[in-house]
């Protein structure tokens, strides 16, 4: 190792200078934005001459490089409080143990959503998308992740626009998806010792200052305007269209130069040209006129329709309206001031009334007018007999509502809504502008002009809508629009007129072609500044770009790949050998060979052995042998890091025959001796092939179950029952749910109740075939286990009498009817919950007493 840094640092202090300084950085810590900003500013300044003191401070100081690494341990203690991940929404905790950790579930319980969430809180190259519950309404996606690292306990509530937590960068995550890629793609190592770390922090810092540069590159917009079309063919268009840096300011002084000679010289040239009539810019002129004649139009609309006079008027309706209003009013308080609801006069309250009086003259008392307030007569409402303080009361209000003030209030406020309705719609701005595109007005002071008389008659609108008096209403500018676009109009209309008139001339060719060329020379001339602006935008993006260049990062690949080639890729291929011969599938005839460097990435692929033609692996193993070859490699990346991290696993036997099950099994059991290890799956075999070997070779074990409800998915609960000790398993039935069964059919009846102790009888079968296999065989076989395990347990097959199995063959046959269809004529009743309780009691008891033989 020492060799390889000394020759890195030697190789280093070779590079540009900005490349040294970041080094220094880089091995300082992390590198902040600010730091970043710098290495551009250095690397631009790098192409300059830099002064020897400043050369001292940037170069790189050997001896700085060491190859320790970073020890980390990370474990997940648990997830808690999802929501709007997927149609994840447990209401209890994921909580797992340091070692081996089984999630067991059926499809579509939640276990991939796991696996998903998992990725993004990671940052795992294939997470994919992480959708809410598509069938529900959006909500917030967050959750709760609880972690150690290195002995330091973590809460964070995360969601997913966080991005990644970097602590949990080092989990490792295996999927059908990550199964796909290591067979059929390339892929990169994730390991990397610390000398190939540094030379990627590198690499990413050049592509970082070389996307700044980029930017700045971009941000240097050209602002030299397009040469017209109608100089296209003149000299002085070919000129303007290759500037470059290297024009200097003397050529564009000389090419640029005006003066009154060429002015007078192009003067008579125009009148020359003047008696030649082009049609087709007299239908231009033609329609800036109306453009013209459409402004005009516009803003003398406006004015008229936002006069003074106008104005008077809304305000006389406003103060009209208002008056009447608070007349209404006072008339309202009258009547309903010694109501004892006195805030009854409202919009509901009339409708209310007007309802009343319909049901009262359609249906109660037909030919009597609302309110009807004769002797026996009810309120309509309440049904109750009115006294005479109601009786006057009604009859207040139906005059109040009769009234003329009243009317004569909404007649003043509907004719000064319609006259705030009637003002003119005022173009917006843009709208505006265009307008004046249109009518050829580019003169900025002018467009300025009418700019601000469009905002000001606006301004005006608002507040002849707003305001109470004349004092407050804007007054309009005084411009004299009219006359500008009168004498607009005149010009236009004198010029159109002109060339619909003048006729073409012989010699009107080469007249046209040495006028084009002398507008093209004053064309320029008119834009001296910015062809100056652009030269010197021209010399700033050519230093950027030569800066640029020192940003390119395939020296950095190439050594990378030098060195990777020493320290990653021998060791990753003979962990990948052993790795195979652990799962037992080293008889395969491949490899894993390195292809390439991209980028500074070390590439790997999976390829046949000494094939005699070329053909991919994918095309020749089968799917299992894929699965194991893709597993191999995928532990012969993850053990070559120092970081003792977590690894998660969906279905990873998926496609395996027995004997490859087992031996991933065995090499998952192994791992979570020294690391977290998590399983999902839905496969009882996994599942009991893991639990019988992690309990040969004491691991300890989390096994969870995890189904889905109808609140959702991903809801989290003990051990399946299948998976329970007998002991156990026929607590919970009896302390449990026989009680809960017991109380449904005291409260509810037998339909509930036979529904109930249906799953009751179904359980209690699937535990007695458990406690044949756990206490009467000994454990000697398994259902889900190929091997039969006979050392010290075949001896206690002697405990076994008669009674035992006349009592198994008993239940096992009583039981078992509940698990088939029942005849119409005679179907099996459900035993009741003392019969279920004495059968339960009675396993509990040989159990007990068996142990004791």
């Amino acid at each position: 190792m020492e060799d390889i840094i000394k020759d890195l640092e030697d190789w280093l202090s070779k590079r540009p200078l900005w490349i040294q300084y970041a080094t220094n950085r880089l091995l300082q810590g992390n590198i902040k934005e600010k730091d970043v900003e710098d290495f551009v500013s250095i690397c631009k300044t790098e192409i300059e001459d830099v002064d020897k003191k400043t050369v001292d401070t940037l170069k790189y100081e050997k001896g700085k490089i060491r190859s320790g690494e970073e020890n980390i341990a990370l474990t997940i203690e648990g997830l808690s409080n999802i929501q709007g991940i997927n149609a994840l929404s447990p209401r209890n905790p994921l909580k797992l143990n340091e070692n081996l950790n089984i999630i067991y579930g059926q499809n579509g319980s939640g276990k991939s959503s796991y696996v998903r969430l998992f990725k993004h809180l990671c940052g795992s190259k294939n997470s994919g998308s992480l959708y809410g519950n598509v069938y529900k309404e959006d909500t917030e996606q967050n959750c709760n992740i609880k972690y150690n690292i290195n002995g330091e306990k973590v809460d964070i509530n995360w969601s997913p626009h966080q991005g990644s937590l970097e602590d949990l960068n080092h989990i490792e995550i295996y999927d059908a998806d990550d199964a796909y890629t290591y067979v059929n793609d390339e892929n990169e190592v994730t390991y990397e010792p610390f000398v190939l770390r540094l030379i990627s922090g590198l690499i990413e810092l050049c592509n970082q200052v070389s996307t700044k540069i980029s930017q700045e590159i971009e941000g240097h917009v050209s602002v030299l305007p397009l040469i017209p079309k109608s100089y296209d063919k003149t000299e002085y268009a070919d000129w303007y269209k290759k500037i470059s840096h290297n024009v200097s300011l003397e050529e564009v002084a000389a090419i640029c130069e005006w003066d009154n000679e060429l002015e007078e010289e192009l003067i008579e040239l125009v009148k020359r040209m003047s008696e030649k009539n082009p049609m087709d810019k007299a239908k231009v002129l033609r329609k800036t006129i109306v453009g013209i004649d459409r402004i005009n139009d516009t803003i003398n609309k406006m004015l008229c329709e936002l006069s003074d006079e106008k104005c008077e008027m809304i305000l006389t309706a406003k103060k009209t309206a208002e008056s009447k209003r608070k007349a209404a009013e006072e008339d309202a308080k009258k009547v309903f001031s010694n109501a004892p609801i006195n805030t009854i006069d409202n919009e509901s309250w009339r409708l209310l009334w007007e309802q009343a009086r319909q049901f009262s003259e359609s249906y109660v008392y037909e030919s009597v007018p609302y309110p009807n307030v004769d002797e026996e007569s009810l309120c309509v409402l309440c049904q109750q007999p009115l006294d005479d303080d109601a009786k006057s009361r009604l009859v207040s209000f139906e005059a109040y509502v009769q009234g003329n003030l009243e009317i004569e209030a909404k007649d003043a406020e509907d004719k000064l809504k319609i006259m705030i309705d009637n003002l003119p719609d005022i173009p917006e701005i843009e709208s505006f502008k265009l307008m004046l595109d249109s009518a050829g007005i580019y003169e900025e002071e002018v467009r300025t002009n009418l700019i601000s008389l469009m905002d000001a008659i606006n301004v005006r609108k608002e507040d002849i809508q707003n305001f109470k008096d004349n004092k407050n209403i804007k007054q309009l500018p005084v411009y004299d629009f009219k006359s500008y676009l009168k004498a607009e109009k005149s010009k236009l209309e004198k010029q159109a007129q002109s060339y619909e008139e003048d006729s073409e001339g012989e010699s009107r060719s080469i007249l046209k072609n040495k006028k084009i060329s002398l507008e093209a020379k004053k064309w320029l001339n008119e834009h001296k500044d910015n062809i100056v602006e652009e030269i010197h935008r021209l010399n700033n993006r050519h230093s950027l770009n030569e800066a640029k260049k020192l940003t390119r990062t395939q020296g950095l690949s190439t050594k990378k790949s030098n060195i990777s080639e020493r320290l990653i890729t021998e060791a990753y291929v003979r962990r990948f050998d052993q790795e195979l011969g652990l799962l037992g599938a080293s008889y395969i005839n491949i490899e894993l060979v390195k292809t390439r460097t991209h980028r500074g990435q070390v590439l790997h692929e999976i390829k046949l052995s000494n094939p005699k033609r070329s053909v991919k692996a994918t095309e020749i193993l089968s799917e299992g042998e894929q699965r194991i070859v893709s597993f191999a490699a995928f532990l012969a990346d993850i053990s070559g890091k120092q970081v003792n991290s977590p690894l998660i696993l969906d279905d990873p036997i998926s496609s395996l025959d027995q004997e490859y099950e087992e031996a991933v099994v065995a090499r998952l059991v192994n791992l979570s001796l020294t690391k977290q290890i998590i399983v999902f799956t839905h496969r009882i075999s996994l599942l009991s092939l893991l639990e019988d070997a992690a309990k040969t070779t004491g691991v300890n074990t989390n096994i969870i179950g995890v189904r889905h409800e109808d609140w959702g998915s991903g809801e989290l609960g003990g051990t399946p029952m299948f998976a329970k000790k007998p002991d156990s398993a026929l607590n919970v039935i009896y302390n449990e749910r026989l009680p809960k069964a017991k109380k449904i059919l005291e409260e509810t009846g037998r339909e509930e109740y036979d529904l109930i102790a249906k799953g009751i009888c179904s359980d209690f079968r699937i535990i007695l075939e458990n406690t044949i296999e756990t206490y009467l065989l000994s454990d000697i076989v398994r259902r889900f286990r190929r091997s039969i395990t006979t050392m010290g347990k075949i001896n206690k097959l002697y405990k076994i009498e008669q009674s035992d199995c006349e009592m198994f063959d008993k239940f096992m046959t009583k039981y078992s009817r509940y698990e088939h269809s029942q005849s119409i004529e005679a179907p099996v009743p459900v035993p009741s919950p003392q019969e279920l309780n004495t059968d339960i009691e009675e396993i509990m008891g040989w159990t007990k007493e068996f142990k004791k033989r």
